[in-house]
């Protein structure tokens, strides 16, 4: 049995700190000296980016290989709001904190359950949407420091196993385990972790208690680090470490990998050939498949999917868990990066569905992502297909049109016109009112080609014993064009000058972690002509995105 002391109660103006911090969603960077920190209250806390006592450690000192502290000489750190400092999203610490520690899939989640954060405008990494509740807090806190006493507690993590500490004796182990985990941690060099710091949480908690209980206080307070919560703004000397970190978030959704680290040391990343070859590495990993899946999971505002509830006698009739179809979902979006797929081939290629059991369940034909049961079932009603639902999705999140909310006092769509009406037929009646007629217009015929899909996305041909009418258009994109069913729209769609530009521009926008604004323009079109050269290929345009001065020096970064 594990003998040991609340770790919070070592930490109190850490955990002080780490409130404000992770309650703001946002930080500014370092602001005062450690002088000026250590003689104000724990809200000054906030000035501290690496050690849990307020050392300003990665500004302001550095730790020589004997151990020792002295001045860098770096000048002062301001955060550009062109590229947001935020905090990690909890999928993002997730991540991190598993790949530094070596941890794989089958470590149970109950001892790291973070709260997912949902999407608050497009996508989740945004820093608009980056803030936590007290209540939300407090479970956080608990579950890092039920991860901490759970890592102390297994052999595989000690710090003799994650830092090779043959003949050092304990003290000196806990601080090579401190510099070579930090590293990974924080995403910065060894020598720059105020490894002294988190030492005396060490020494502290193993006067009062034991060897495992002191080392979890320190993996706490290093989880618990600013450098681990947040994107924070590096000095000049060490950009490098800087655009590893913002491609390995926005290629992975975590922090750099050793061979990143690497290139990062002796700032070979600044070569651009260099930073494309890596680039290029990162996104045939596995680790991409995740990431960019979320992207387009939340691209088309799929993120209620797994919530989503049809009712038992629907979804017992499919047999299948929403997680399996979102896996598949995000498989096939993944594939193209890996086979040189193209827009095109992302709006029209047949689905071949990975598991059997949901061709058996899901027959019939299913041309590109937006025919995949997930986008159908997650854009329509319990019992109704919802072309409008399905329409607004296409018209906001392809082709970046801001519809904004509908007029609180307009009609609803009538759920009864006779016995027989198609859904169809009553979008018709609905665009009778004058009031409603003008959205309508740009929205019904996006989404009545989907028609030939239920509610929970099945193929169907026929509604209340009609067959089914596909047809729909295309308009106010430059290209009015007529379609008969998803394939062609989806066709239509991918040969759009406004959806391609729509799609880089969300692209630029997942990896500057903000809403792009007048200054990206130049990047943006420096982007989009990469992916026209390449045929619209999709890793062409995250490769465009990826080794572009989004990643290497965002805008207004001197």
């Amino acid at each position: 049995m594990l003998s040991r002391i609340s770790i919070l109660a070592f930490l109190p103006r850490y955990a002080a700190m780490t409130a404000v911090l992770l309650q703001c969603g946002c930080y500014t960077g370092p602001a005062s000296s450690p002088a000026e920190d250590a003689s104000t209250g724990a809200t000054d806390a906030l000035d501290s980016t690496m050690g849990p006592t307020g050392a300003t450690a990665d500004s302001d000192v550095t730790e020589t290989d004997a151990g020792e502290t002295g001045s860098t000489g770096d000048p002062p750190v301001e955060s550009s709001p062109l590229y947001p400092t935020r905090r990690l999203t909890s999928r993002e610490l997730d991540a991190t904190i598993r790949d530094a520690f070596g941890l794989d899939e089958t470590f149970n989640s109950y001892f790291l359950p973070l709260e997912p954060d949902p999407p608050l405008q497009v996508f989740s990494n945004e820093v608009a949407g980056l803030v936590v509740g007290a209540g939300a807090l407090e479970t956080q806190l608990e579950a890092i420091e039920r991860f901490a006493n759970r890592i102390a507690w297994q052999g595989s993590t000690s710090p003799d196993a994650l830092a090779d500490c043959e003949e050092l004796e304990p003290r000196a182990c806990m601080r090579r385990f401190i510099s070579t985990v930090g590293s990974r941690l924080f995403r910065r060099p060894p020598e720059h972790i105020d490894t002294d710091s988190f030492l005396q949480v060490y020494d502290d908690v193993l006067a009062q208690s034991d060897e495992d209980a002191a080392y979890a206080a320190v993996v706490m307070a290093m989880v618990l680090s600013p450098r681990t919560l947040y994107l924070l703004p590096e000095s000049p000397q060490r950009r490098a470490w800087s655009v590893a970190e913002r491609l390995s978030f926005f290629l992975w959704g975590q922090g750099p990998d050793d061979a990143l680290r690497e290139r990062a040391a002796d700032d070979s990343l600044l070569d651009p050939e260099v930073l494309r070859a890596e680039a290029t590495r990162m996104l045939s990993d596995e680790r991409a498949r995740a990431n960019l899946g979320l992207f387009y999971v939340e691209l088309l505002d799929l993120t209620r999917f797994e919530f989503f509830f049809k009712g038992f006698e629907y979804e017992s009739d499919i047999g299948l868990s929403r997680s399996m179809l979102r896996e598949d979902f995000v498989d096939t979006a993944f594939a193209l990066y890996t086979e040189q797929g193209t827009l095109e081939a992302l709006l029209t290629d047949p689905l071949t569905f990975g598991d059997p059991a949901i061709a058996t369940n899901y027959p019939g034909e299913y041309p590109g992502v937006l025919a995949h049961p997930v986008f159908t079932w997650t854009h329509a009603g319990n019992r109704s297909t919802h072309p409008v639902e399905r329409g607004v999705a296409i018209r906001e999140r392809l082709l970046c049109n801001d519809l904004g909310a509908p007029p609180m006092d307009i009609s609803a769509i009538p759920d009864t016109v006779d016995e027989g009406a198609t859904m169809r037929e009553r979008l018709a009646i609905h665009r009778e009112d004058a009031a409603c007629a003008g959205c309508h217009e740009i929205i019904d015929p996006l989404g009545l080609p989907f028609e030939g899909y239920d509610w929970v996305g099945r193929a169907r041909e026929l509604e209340n014993g009609l067959p089914v009418d596909v047809s729909g258009a295309l308009s106010g994109a430059g290209n009015d064009v007529e379609v008969e069913g998803v394939f062609e729209l989806g066709l239509a769609l991918s040969q759009t000058e406004a959806v391609q530009r729509c799609l880089a521009r969300q692209t630029l926008r997942y990896a500057l972690l903000r809403e792009t604004d007048e200054a990206d323009e130049p990047v943006l079109e420096e982007v989009l002509a990469a992916f026209w050269d390449e045929g619209r290929r999709l890793d062409a345009l995250v490769l465009a995105v990826a080794t572009s001065d989004a990643i290497l020096q965002p805008p207004g970064e001197e």
